[in-house]
């Protein structure tokens, strides 16, 4: 069937169809562009999507992680106000899908394209409304957890706290000021270490299949604190990016809304695993956005988030310090005429700072009995690696502090590692480049690596960069495309 669907890209005369299943509270709604009819489900289609408008738009970002988005609206024809009642109804967080195919095909032939949620409904003119459509992500877009402490102590409307990896000198929650309990995370975990009270080391019990502890020893009067190692569910410890992503993705935030397994490329998550297997650590103690988190955990190694067209959540790293495998050759004939621009030229930076090694709990007047260089070390939020390309300073007349980029890497060899693939990366000015391809295109992959050959901006010979943006219209076979070039 794929061989098919390539070949109805490629004709000119084929008769090109979009549907598109969207569901709100009431129901799920049958559209198309083009009048269409599923004899085998005995279901009409109403022929109201302005085949113009489905462009789905899916972006990575190249030097600020901007990217990880997924966005377009899809118009609605309702000149005659047939459709007024529909802005009624309760659309956030209900599921789409869009396919593509000829007028004439069944429906099971039908290729499906996107796989996503909307955000909304709403109208931008009089004569259409249009449906808001995000990825899969916007399902992230609750608390990690609301779940509270309870019962009648003081800290009953604290939030119970999350711990994931491993985290230095966090502040735990007083659970039971009776006993003098206290908790780190919600659930089985690693081992609870250096419990200290005002920076002196304390004797504990530890309940670890709860995330808790009880200090042997009254410290009335002082902060506790601890380095931890969390969540560790079903005797797995997760300690990475993808396997900790993965776990806040399908075991935390609304419980109506958060992926499953299925939600998660599998294979695309374990092979980022393997390359990018450098330790973490994140702690949630108050109320914060489950989206934000995962983005910020995968910009720690320099990458971004990004659902495959069928909705599968993908990580990607954009790398151009050594080339990739290419997957396509693009030439002058793939290309709509005179459509080819640069649109950005990326700013040179010769030096990035990371902060890594987080102390979650910043300490300036802890016990006399500490050493100064312990003092200090509680009183520091992060610690720092830079990296310089001291030629590319120069030649560029560069001054001023580098970029600061905090993440939640732990050791300082691999917050040392990942700054200098950074500066290796962003030392050289890239051009990122748009153009509208033909339909041969428009089956390329985000992330992916291409050679483009085409007479202008030094690319008569071909040069290697990487897919960071398309915007398919399959009503017309073409495509938009942004290519940042080696």
């Amino acid at each position: 069937m794929a061989e098919d669907f390539d070949a109805f890209l490629l004709d000119n005369s084929a008769v090109r169809n979009v549907l598109v299943e969207v569901g709100h509270d009431s129901t799920t709604e049958y559209l198309s562009y083009r009048p269409y009819f599923d004899s085998v489900a005995n279901r009409v289609y109403s022929p109201v999507v302005i085949g113009s408008s489905v462009r789905i738009t899916r972006k990575l970002g190249y030097q600020n992680l901007d990217g990880g988005l997924t966005f377009g609206d899809i118009e609605l024809e309702n000149t005659d106000g047939s459709l007024d009642s529909w802005l009624d109804f309760i659309w956030s967080n209900r599921a789409i899908e869009i396919a593509v195919g000829a007028v004439t095909w069944a429906r099971a032939d039908y290729v499906t394209k996107f796989i996503g949620v909307v955000e909304g409904i709403d109208s931008k003119s009089r004569n259409v409304l249009n449906i808001k459509v995000r990825d899969i992500m916007q399902r992230l877009n609750f608390p990690v957890t609301e779940l509270k402490l309870g019962g009648s102590t003081d800290n009953k409307d604290e939030l119970q706290p999350l711990l994931f990896g491993e985290c230095h000198n966090i502040t735990p929650l007083l659970t039971n000021p009776a006993t003098l309990e206290y908790q780190f995370h919600q659930g089985n975990s690693e081992d609870a270490k250096e419990v200290r009270s005002n920076g002196i080391p304390a004797s504990v019990s530890k309940n670890l299949s709860n995330g808790k502890f009880t200090p042997t020893v009254n410290p009335q009067g002082t902060t506790i604190t601890l380095s931890a190692q969390g969540d560790k569910p079903s005797g797995v410890w997760n300690t990475t990016v993808a396997t900790i992503i993965q776990r806040l993705a399908t075991a935390f935030g609304n419980a109506d809304n958060r992926l499953s397994v299925s939600d998660i490329d599998t294979s695309n998550f374990n092979s980022f695993d393997s390359a990018n297997n450098q330790d973490i650590g994140v702690y949630f103690k108050t109320r914060q956005n489950l989206l934000v988190a995962v983005k910020d955990i995968a910009a720690s190694v320099g990458a971004q988030l990004l659902p495959s067209e069928l909705g599968k959540l993908q990580l990607h790293k954009v790398d151009l310090v050594s080339v990739g495998s290419i997957s396509e050759t693009i030439t002058a004939n793939d290309v709509i005429d005179k459509s080819l621009k640069i649109v950005e030229m990326t700013e040179v930076e010769a030096a990035i700072t990371l902060g890594y090694a987080k102390n979650w709990t910043v300490q300036n007047n802890l016990d006399s009995g500490l050493v100064q260089e312990s003092k200090d070390s509680f009183a520091k939020e992060w610690l720092t690696v830079t990296k310089e390309n001291s030629t590319v300073k120069a030649s560029h007349k560069l001054d001023g502090e580098p970029r600061r980029i905090d993440t939640f890497l732990l050791s300082e060899s691999e917050a040392d590692t990942e700054a200098q693939r950074q500066v290796d990366n962003f030392s050289t000015q890239r051009k990122i480049i748009s153009f509208t391809g033909r339909a041969r295109l428009l089956n390329l992959e985000i992330g992916s690596w291409v050679t483009i050959q085409y007479p202008r901006f030094g690319m008569d010979a071909g040069v290697p960069g990487v897919v960071l943006r398309m915007t398919p219209d399959w009503i017309k076979s073409r495509v938009q495309i942004d290519i940042v070039i080696r």
